[in-house]
């Protein structure tokens, strides 16, 4: 099954260490217990290790067990390392995790028009907006919310939710408990409830190029990042949106 994995700056996960292009086996699997863990979805890895302070990389996860927690956190017996991803590769992995899922032709829930409003109510449910302007809003826990359009706004009010914006001008914001916004693009802003996690990026233009050259988390402690307050990225620190 393909995963993906966040580990320390060593390549480490609690303690144990692994290396790209090896594989590792156990005689147990048990979610948050013992065996390997990794995560369906690329963006559920900065639950675990935060952008910045992490490494991350592709993994064939085996001998999974039918075992699920709050997020797509798996666990397994045998776990092999792929190359490692850098943040750009991460994001892309998310954004292409969240719209493989989706079936345009056949799935009300999502929208791939300009201006368009893609919603789910229901648990696990996934709300995706392709066209520019358009508007994703995940309303139930576990829900994942997806505008790659540019201007697009991202809305995850459920628990356990995801609010991605990877177009240019996104926002993304995240309401429920242990939830995560995530504007990915050009100029994107995210905002939380407190308690939870904000990630967003900073683009410079070099030699008439539009470059990512950071992308930081941070969680929403009322003091240095405020509730329901939109942040962007500027010198590598967080700034209010005015």
């Amino acid at each position: 099954m393909k995963m993906y994995k966040g580990f320390d700056k060593n390549f480490q996960c609690r303690g144990f260490q692994y290396e790209p292009g090896k594989t590792y086996k156990g005689n147990e699997a048990k979610l948050c217990s013992s065996g390997f863990h990794a995560c369906e979805n690329p963006f559920d890895t900065f639950r675990y290790y935060s952008p910045g302070k992490a490494k991350y990389a592709e993994v064939e996860l085996e001998d999974v067990t039918d075992e699920r927690g709050d997020d797509s956190k798996r666990c397994g017996k045998k776990i092999t390392i792929g190359a490692e991803l850098n943040m750009k590769g991460v994001i892309e992995a998310g954004i292409g995790f969240i719209f493989e899922k989706v079936d345009f032709t056949k799935d009300k829930e999502q929208n791939k028009n300009d201006n368009g409003t893609a919603a789910a109510s229901r648990n696990r449910g996934i709300a995706a907006a392709s066209g520019d302007n358009g508007t994703a809003a995940a309303s139930g826990d576990r829900g994942i919310a997806a505008a790659s359009g540019n201007n697009g706004t991202a809305a995850a009010s459920g628990d356990n939710g995801t609010a991605a914006a990877s177009g240019n001008n996104g926002t993304a914001a995240a309401s429920g408990d242990n939830s995560i916004a995530f504007a990915s693009g050009i100029d994107g802003s995210a905002k939380a409830t407190l308690g939870n996690f904000i990630v967003v990026s900073e683009w410079k233009e070099i030699d008439d190029k539009w470059v990512r050259v950071a992308v930081k988390s941070a969680k929403v402690d009322g003091v240095k990042i405020k509730a329901d307050t939109f942040y962007k990225l500027i010198k590598n620190k967080f700034v209010e949106e005015i």
